[in-house]
């Protein structure tokens, strides 16, 4: 298909991988005006004897840096703006993602542009998905240990004259040396006395324990295998503690006055223990709507037929990695230095970092084509429910609620969740009605059996 601009000559042809090449030829109005913002710019950048910077003729800038250097600088700004262009032209759904472009000839210029095209999914049979997975069942347990957990954050602390055990919170000063220099210190601080506990070292809770308020204790430690100062592993330190205080944790009564001082609308026990059961089931079934969620893309993926440039998959990858690098460098973490010490390199993280890309936009594609099939609709009541929701969320505090972009974003988040639950609703009720056919079957059996019986 042949195609021109102003000054510009293009056709297309299909690539394999759901791409397009783009063959475009350049004329001399467009290279020439190119030419001359790149000649501008080298001569605001030299300093050319007998002529003040920016102000000697092309020819002299030309004989200067050699007329190579020119059209090299020029391609930096006619590249994007002719492929750029040529994009517009066309009525082909192109991706978003940045051509790979190669230059074929320089005089005329003529370039190609490979591009991805928008991905195309073709939907697998879901008549046979069937899942039945079940939410975990909330026991009394599950709600113990939610009372036990409030109950300790609002435990005290008071002193005891009584000898250390276990689970007591003591107050101490100690030195360390390892071959009589200084290893490990710390002044007067909290320490609570816990058998496993490798803080400073593995075995220190147990030197100590039966200890009163102003005993002081010597004992020697090793140092481990793996420590993180090679020099000093398994190495002896020596230690010197001195013990100031033992306090043991009180926890409070559980009781409707304690309920009463947690929350304004719960009073009693009892709510209290309703109140984290609804919790723990909102929680499970939260849990189980993850479970499903992924079991059925998974599913979907593997019934379904794709068509996805390569290209688009390395541009998600690559902006994950560099997500990635962002978030090491806030902790002062170097990326490389990281992909070093667990052994690789970052062409194969790029590698790993791809088949994940990959499977991501696959799920997203089969979702996609599931919510436009169906037809979701979603009503402006919807949405300002939902505002209401994002409204109390910090997190979402300086958001413009009233933009047509945010309003369209949380219309297609409720679409998306619209289709996951139909998804699970179609997944999971197969599996029930399934599972009622079984048991009307070995009701029939049962009778059939009776009949037997009674014939006999």
């Amino acid at each position: 298909m042949n195609n021109s601009l102003d000054d510009i000559k293009f056709t297309h042809e299909d690539d394999k991988d759901n791409q397009v090449i783009f063959h475009i030829s350049v004329g001399e109005k467009i290279t020439d005006s190119h030419l001359k913002t790149a000649y501008k710019k080298i001569a605001n950048r030299l300093n050319i004897p007998g002529f003040r910077k920016g102000k000697a003729p092309y020819k002299i800038v030309e004989q200067f840096v050699g007329k190579e250097y020119i059209l090299e600088e020029s391609l930096e700004t006619l590249i994007p703006k002719v492929v750029g262009d040529v994009l517009q032209k066309t009525d082909l759904s192109i991706a978003n993602t940045t051509p790979r472009v190669s230059i074929v000839k320089r005089e005329p210029i003529k370039i190609d542009a490979t591009v991805a095209l928008i991905p195309k999914v073709k939907v697998g049979s879901l008549a046979k998905m069937k899942f039945t997975d079940k939410a975990e069942s909330i026991t009394i347990k599950d709600i113990d240990n939610q009372i036990n957990q409030i109950l300790e954050s609002q435990a005290k602390w008071e002193e005891v004259t009584r000898k250390s055990k276990y689970g007591d919170m003591i107050n101490i000063s100690y030195k360390s040396s390892v071959n009589n220099e200084e290893f490990l210190s710390s002044d007067k601080f909290d320490y609570v006395l816990e058998e496993s506990s490798d803080n400073p070292l593995l075995g220190f809770s147990s030197k100590i324990i039966g200890s009163v308020a102003g005993d002081n204790k010597s004992f020697k430690l090793s140092i481990p295998k793996d420590y993180f100062k090679e020099e000093l592993a398994e190495k002896e330190s020596q230690f010197d503690v001195e013990i100031f205080s033992v306090k043991e944790k009180i926890l409070p009564n559980l009781d409707d006055a304690f309920v009463s001082s947690l929350a304004q609308d719960i009073t009693t026990v009892k709510d209290l223990k309703s109140r984290i059961k609804e919790n723990l089931k909102l929680r499970s079934d939260e849990n189980l709507k993850r479970i499903l969620e992924d079991k059925i893309l998974d599913y979907m993926v593997e019934k379904s037929k794709f068509e996805i440039s390569p290209m688009i998959i390395e541009h998600s990858a690559n902006n994950s990695m560099e997500e990635q690098e962002k978030q090491f460098s806030q902790y002062n973490i170097n990326y490389d230095q990281y992909i070093n010490g667990i052994g690789k390199t970052r062409q194969e993280i790029l590698e790993e970092t791809k088949k994940t890309s990959e499977m991501n936009i696959k799920k997203m594609l089969v979702l996609e084509e599931y919510i436009v099939t169906k037809k979701f609709k979603v009503s402006e009541k919807e949405i300002d429910t939902e505002v209401d929701l994002l409204k109390n969320n910090p997190q979402y505090q300086s958001m413009d609620f009233n933009s047509e972009n945010v309003r369209e974003s949380i219309r297609e988040n409720i679409k998306r969740q619209k289709g996951i639950d139909d998804l699970i609703y179609l997944s999971t009720k197969k599996a029930t009605s399934s599972n009622k056919k079984v048991t009307s079957s070995n009701k029939k059996v049962t009778s059939s059996t009776k009949k037997a019986k009674k014939t006999k």
